[in-house]
């Protein structure tokens, strides 16, 4: 495992992983901006706001850096639906918070660094707003379906950015 940490990760395979994430974000915040502003202010606003930190982590590296040409999942209408794309969205920063820690770009940290000292905190308290959403079986299954999406669509990202193909 130590070697996984350690191993460096080259500036181009850092940007398409940006451009990847961005894909993902820039829809799905303006999706639930527009569509699910009663999730929005439920679960706080500053959670919908991670495509600024791309923009401003792709900065960084140059100007017109954009998110990658890739399909997004079909957004949904259903608010239990979109609380698991969600889920999914605030579980990045965790991850990505160990991340930021080892990665050799100062200034192109936004988005790995997140909510900095208060990513835990942030964690803590968007849970029990997820479960006032998520009010019984079948908003769970329709989470928990929207949630593998999510993961199946970022796997595929992932698989973008090792490629190296536009």
């Amino acid at each position: 495992m130590k070697c996984l940490l350690e191993a460096e990760i080259p500036a181009d395979a850092y940007v398409r992983l940006l451009r990847g994430y961005f894909a993902w974000f820039g829809p799905w915040e303006a999706h639930m901006k527009t569509r699910h502003p009663d999730l929005v202010a439920k679960f706080g606003s500053g959670r919908f706001e991670k495509s600024t930190w791309l923009q401003n982590d792709l900065s960084h590296f140059g100007p017109n850096k954009t998110p990658a040409d890739l399909p997004v999942p079909a957004w949904s209408d259903d608010a239990a639906a979109m609380a698991g794309f969600t889920y999914v969205a605030e579980g990045s920063t965790m991850g990505g918070s160990h991340l930021a820690k080892r990665l050799p770009f100062p200034g192109a940290l936004s988005f790995y660094a997140s909510y900095g000292p208060e990513l835990m905190t942030m964690w803590r308290g968007f849970i029990p707003k997820l479960d006032e959403v998520l009010t019984d079986s079948a908003d769970c299954d329709r989470a928990i379906g929207a949630a593998k999406s999510a993961f199946e669509w970022f796997d595929g990202m992932f698989d973008w950015v090792v490629s190296g193909n536009e």
